[in-house]
């Protein structure tokens, strides 16, 4: 990204924001695969369901939109392809993810719970916008006015991802910080006028 047609000041925001992406998502990610970690061996697909449901709908998700952000002076064809391989390697990571959940339970139905629910409806949902931007940007490519029309609707679509993803790393900064022991606070000493709780 050159500095030629944007304020610097701007452009030091921008950097900032995207070092922030790269950092809390592989924070993220790292306490994810870290915290699944212990269920690796006794049950396989409890680790890799989320895991891999994380990493394509979120993580790669997450850098698909960025790239033409990133890569905004690169030539079109070439960012278009880095842009669709992320989202192809996001809708692979989401098709494994629900394989391995159906296959453990032995048969393909709605799930009941809530999650089950959303994380449906979260896949579908990811799946038609993929078969629409593919059929309408790639192959065969879609009349321009058609093109421009999508164009404005994943744009502003990207715009509500982008606030929920800011308050999500709001509530993720929140958690790093309440939820490690070794970030808690320190017993004082005895007197000092306030209750003596353990796990405070």
């Amino acid at each position: 990204m050159s500095s030629g047609d944007i304020n610097p000041l701007a452009l030091k925001i921008f950097y900032c924001a995207f070092a922030l992406t790269q950092v809390t998502g592989v924070t993220f990610f790292g306490l994810l695969v870290k915290e699944r970690s212990e269920t690796l061996t006794r049950a396989p697909v409890y680790f890799w369901h989320p895991v891999l449901a994380t990493l394509g709908l979120i993580i790669l998700q997450g850098e698909s939109f960025l790239i033409y952000r990133i890569l905004r002076n690169v030539r079109k064809p070439v960012t278009k392809i880095v842009h669709s391989a992320l989202h192809f390697a996001a809708l692979a990571c989401l098709l494994v993810s629900l394989f391995l959940i159906f296959k453990h339970r032995g048969r393909f139905e709605i799930p009941s719970g809530t999650h089950g629910r959303l994380g449906l409806l979260s896949a579908i949902l990811f799946v038609i916008q993929y078969v629409i931007a593919f059929i309408t940007f790639l192959a065969p490519g879609a009349a321009i006015h058609l093109r421009e029309n999508c164009l404005t609707v994943f744009t502003e679509v990207s715009g509500v991802f982008s606030l929920v993803s800011t308050l999500l790393l709001y509530a993720l900064c929140v958690g790093i910080c309440v939820g490690f022991a070794c970030f808690r606070r320190r017993a004082l000493p005895q007197g000092d006028g306030s209750l003596s709780i353990n796990q405070s």
